[in-house]
């Protein structure tokens, strides 16, 4: 596994300012799809698709490329892979539960994505003493529907 495969960065080193959009993201692992119930359209209802584009507005970006579905980065280790409907908003996510090996695996991700990350706010931190970070997300409005509330 590579950091390119869960997310992209750029580290400018001029402004004390990072932008992080980490549930940009729609890719999953082939062993994750061929388990997965969720059709593509109702992964994206609970994705922040384009809010990469939004961390322009840091020096320092950082996207995630994972579907939240695989790996929730925004959550503590411990509930970063949701198992159960009640984990995801009552969404029937699995056809068969994954196995250990398979959670596993995204929770290598998960280390990966923050080992890199803590490299990228050490090196802002050194460097200006403090920084900022806009953490980039948008909210599922219509997640009952066009009708919904």
């Amino acid at each position: 596994m590579k950091i390119k495969d869960i997310m992209m960065v750029t580290y400018n080193g001029k402004l004390p300012i990072a932008a992080a959009a980490i549930h940009d993201g729609h890719k999953v692992r082939r062993e994750v799809s061929e388990i997965m119930a969720l059709s593509n359209s109702s992964q994206l209802k609970e994705e922040d698709p384009f809010t990469g584009d939004w961390t322009i507005i840091g020096d320092t970006r950082i996207i995630g490329t994972k579907s939240r579905f695989e790996v929730d980065l925004n959550r503590p280790r411990e509930k970063a892979v949701y198992i159960k409907p009640e984990d995801a908003w009552g969404l029937k996510i699995w056809k068969s539960e994954p196995t250990q090996d398979v959670v596993d695996r995204s929770l290598a991700e998960y280390d990966l994505f923050y080992s890199e990350v803590h490299k990228i706010f050490t090196k802002l931190e050194n460097q200006f003493g403090c920084f900022v970070v806009y953490d980039l997300h948008t909210y599922g409005h219509m997640r009952e529907g066009p009708d919904g509330l």
